[in-house]
């Protein structure tokens, strides 16, 4: 969203940090998927192992195992009095070794609850005799049926080869990724309070995911998901980006009216967001400054490109970028070369912040990228010369906010 299409207006809104809950530290349940010395030959029975078992109520995402053999199992959850909960579909391993399985329904898992593993045949998951007890049921029994309650048959000290990741709201995204706690869909009550706008999206749920209006003829090309946005919904991510970069997004009452554009989600994915353009010309012997203030210890990225000429007697052509400049439009050196260099390293340098600053290695592209921390007022960008009148061109600076 360009400076200049910021939209005026007055709308409460909540950091992020208060949409939902905060994530619990634990977002694994279960243990290192490494080959281990043992399989079960027990056959058509379930096993519960339990090291690092669930410590609070969220949603698996995604399982990771390792199989010892190529035979088929299931995984199983079951409440502290072995009532069952949920049971994968049948898993078959299409190689010896680490193995990932997605459901197409993440199931909840609370807080005392147990994640196993279901045996038609024999063990495919290794373990050893190690850790805590893992309670077993009979041989011979079918698949586990959900609001069943399984006999246990005994326990004994074992540590088997998988685990689970915890998604804890439940969106798609597993906790490690998603910057957004507690997503919950969008709605009129948040966005959109007035109506989904032509190619603006929200997300309506798992269900449903992201949808959109689309314009007559050919639909939008960008179809956003939950991975693209890190777990966050429509809401969210207006809420957090006003609250903390309104200098670049303002109050954006049309996007929380019909929707998120394309370009905010972009940004959002991209982690970094547009502010504005600062143009520089090369025959200015003072600063030219951002028309934003940065703010006092916010993070930003700024974007040099471009070139520019210099020249101080009858017959030179020296172009330069924001650190390196060519006299034969070839051979480009880190300030001006002979037999302008004893002027320094500095010469014709672009100035951040009225300092000399590393723009970094040569970019045959001209275009640099640098980190600056926002100190509550303008940027001041500049040329650095001796000598300024014959100078022309522009280096320009994109000014971007980091997440």
């Amino acid at each position: 969203m360009k400076a200049n299409q910021i939209l005026l207006g007055v709308i409460a809104v909540t950091l992020l940090s208060t949409v939902g809950t905060v994530m619990a530290t634990n977002n694994i349940i279960g243990n290192d998927p490494i080959s281990r010395a043992l399989t079960d030959t027990r056959v058509g029975f379930s096993v519960f192992d339990t090291n690092n078992p669930a410590d609070h109520t969220g949603y698996l995402g995604e399982f990771e195992y390792y199989a010892a053999v190529e035979k088929p199992f299931y995984f199983v959850i079951t409440d502290g009095s072995w009532t069952v909960k949920w049971v994968s579909a049948q898993i078959t391993p299409t190689a010896v070794g680490v193995s990932t399985y997605k459901p197409t329904s993440e199931p909840q898992i609370q807080s005392g609850w147990y994640l196993g593993l279901y045996y038609p045949y024999d063990g495919v998951v290794p373990f050893d005799w190690s850790g805590n007890g893992a309670s077993y049921t009979f041989g011979g029994q079918g698949v586990p049926v959900e609001g069943k309650t399984l006999a246990i048959d005994g326990v004994s000290d074992r540590t088997y080869s998988y685990r689970a990741y915890y998604d804890d709201d439940g969106d798609g995204v597993l906790n490690a990724a998603d910057y957004c706690p507690g997503t919950v869909a969008d709605s009129l009550s948040t966005v959109p309070t007035i109506s989904l706008g032509v190619n603006r999206w929200v997300w309506y749920g798992t269900a449903t995911g992201w949808k959109t209006t689309s314009p007559k003829g050919t639909g939008p090309s960008f179809k956003p998901i939950m991975d693209y946005t890190n777990g966050c919904s429509c809401a969210q991510i207006l809420n957090y980006l006003h609250a903390i970069y309104p200098e670049t997004y303002g109050n954006m009452v049309g996007q929380y009216k019909y929707g998120c554009s394309q370009s905010i989600l972009q940004d959002w994915h991209n982690k970094v967001y547009y502010i504005e353009t600062v143009s520089v010309p090369a025959n200015k012997d003072t600063a030219t400054f951002s028309t934003i203030a940065l703010q006092n210890g916010k993070n930003y990225e700024l974007k040099a490109y471009g070139t520019a000429t210099a020249c101080w007697e009858s017959g030179c052509q020296i172009t330069f970028d924001a650190e390196y400049s060519t006299s034969d439009g070839t051979n480009w050196v880190d300030g001006v070369a002979a037999p302008y260099n004893g002027y320094g390293p500095n010469l014709l340098d672009l100035m951040v912040n009225g300092g000399f600053v590393d723009w970094g290695a040569y970019n045959s592209a001209h275009t640099y990228w640098l980190p600056v921390s926002g100190t509550g007022s303008t940027l001041p960008l500049q040329v650095y010369d001796i000598y300024y009148p014959n100078n022309a061109g522009n280096i320009n600076v994109d000014i971007y906010a980091k997440l």
